[in-house]
């Protein structure tokens, strides 16, 4: 008999909030962000099923060898719900729900880790594991300047972006891509570190009614990140929130009215696609 209890499944429950609710209405990148959590982190995929509802709102459910996972989305409350079963190992599973809160840019998330069907053992209780809520905005600091822009000798452009952007809050940084003066091309030369704090500010602003008709905006910034990924060779957690800017700005092509910078846009689009995939 073995000494610790026979636990037949890992059910692992992700309650998370603050997350762009244009993200959360896209049925899309819903069903890519299921696909993506599987593949990295070795859960076998047979199918997924998607539902978008009006007037918002996605569901996504994935059928797994292992056993189920799914993405339920409350736009107009910034909130997703995901849940990930498997009856096998969940020793990748903290990882996963982790990059889950990430690639949905959650503010802040809740982890819930059960055990279901514990066989045998005095102790049954489900709860194994339960983290602490944590709020992103509230805790993460600013990069220092080496996370910003990496270690030195710094080029011009680097300084420049050292300038503009070192100790800038979240929302600072969002003001100044409002307000200006020009940032896009800070981008370019920023460490993945700086573009993990600073594009959310980004992205808040292309989703935003301010950033109508703004396209010298989404122009410069995906000149920035095709060049971020095709020259400098950006990979990993960066590459995905640069992914998800991008395919967010080809779905608002007509609110940016990028006019004849179209050609130039699609190729920056193709760059980081080909990485994507």
């Amino acid at each position: 008999m073995p000494d610790g209890p026979i636990t037949l499944g890992h059910h692992w429950i992700v309650d998370l909030h603050g997350c762009p609710s244009t993200l959360l209405d896209d049925q899309e990148l819903i069903r890519r962000r299921l696909r993506e959590t599987t593949e990295r982190f070795g859960l076998t995929l047979l199918d997924v099923v998607s539902n978008k509802f009006e007037p918002q709102g996605v569901t996504a459910v994935g059928l797994l060898a292992e056993s189920h996972m799914s993405i339920h989305t409350w736009p107009e409350h910034g909130y997703a719900a995901v849940d990930i079963f498997t009856c096998g190992s969940d020793k990748n599973l903290e990882a996963a729900c982790k990059f889950i809160v990430d690639s949905l840019q959650a503010k802040d998330s809740t982890v819930l880790r059960l055990r279901r069907g514990v066989m045998t053992g005095e102790d049954r209780s489900l709860i194994t594991t339960a983290s602490e809520r944590h709020s992103r905005r509230d805790h993460a600091k600013p990069p220092t300047a080496e996370e910003l822009v990496g270690p030195p000798p710094l080029c011009l452009d680097q300084q420049y972006a050292l300038k503009d952007f070192l100790g800038k809050s979240v929302d600072e940084a969002e003001e100044m891509c409002r307000t200006g003066p020009p940032v896009t091309e800070d981008f370019t030369y920023m460490a993945p570190a700086g573009l993990i704090y600073y594009l959310p500010a980004a992205l808040n602003y292309l989703i935003s009614d301010a950033s109508k008709e703004d396209w010298e905006f989404a122009h410069g910034l995906m000149c920035a990140l095709s060049s971020q990924v095709e020259i400098y060779g950006l990979r990993g957690p960066a590459l995905t929130l640069v992914s998800e800017i991008a395919e967010f700005c080809d779905g608002q092509r007509a609110k940016f009215d990028l006019g004849g910078e179209q050609d130039l846009f699609d190729g920056y689009l193709e760059v980081i696609r080909k990485i994507e995939n």
